[in-house]
């Protein structure tokens, strides 16, 4: 894991070096705002703060987290999309960035006009979590509980971008269960943990 955040960030300071806008400009020359499109506590939060505590190490200059969550990460990515195109507005999002043009009908911003992508940060897949209270402890006794009781359990969301793999997970199993929307991640398990929700992925 090290290995790959000291790679992932290599590339990373490498492309913002050389930005298109002004090849022969130092950069950066003052701090950065990096937005993060869901509350704090979340993966991609987590993940940014990492990389960008690192960033600020190689290149001497503040690269400073604010985090704009809701809507899957269209208001956090609507505020990048409206600063300037200087290079010093970075916004870091996830699969949602691709799903959301799919899931809104219609968005403040143009996902490809208005953003320009830079590199990959990381690479992660879901997981089933279930609440100790749930009577499953695999993932066969989940699907058969869940068909004995359609309607009744629900389940934690961070939000509604998120909501394709649990969409195509219940498709697959023909289960019925209650989506509880959250702004991110991190309210997401704080649910889960809680016992609010009985399932999370």
């Amino acid at each position: 894991m090290t290995l790959f955040y000291r790679i992932t960030v290599s590339i990373f300071a490498l492309a913002l070096h050389f930005p298109a806008t002004a090849v022969a400009q130092a950069y950066p020359e003052k701090p950065v705002r990096v937005i993060v499109v869901f509350p704090p506590g979340g993966s991609n939060d987590v993940v940014a703060r990492i990389v960008f505590q690192k960033m600020s190490e190689m290149l001497g200059e503040q690269f400073v987290i604010d985090n704009r969550g809701g809507a899957a990460g269209a208001i956090g990515s609507e505020v990048v999309a409206n600063s300037p195109a200087d290079g010093y507005t970075l916004m870091v999002q996830s699969a949602t960035h691709v799903a959301n043009p799919h899931v809104y009908k219609k968005l403040p911003y143009d996902p490809q006009r208005d953003l320009q992508p830079i590199t990959q940060l990381t690479v992660g897949g879901n997981v089933v979590v279930v609440h100790p209270s749930v009577p499953a402890k695999s993932i066969k006794e989940f699907i058969a509980l869940a068909k004995s009781r359609p309607g009744e359990l629900n389940y934690a969301t961070a939000g509604a971008g998120n909501l394709l793999g649990i969409a195509n997970f219940k498709i697959m199993t023909g289960i019925d269960m209650v989506p509880i929307a959250y702004k991110g991640t991190g309210q997401a398990v704080i649910s889960l943990i809680s016992g609010e929700v009985g399932f999370f992925s």
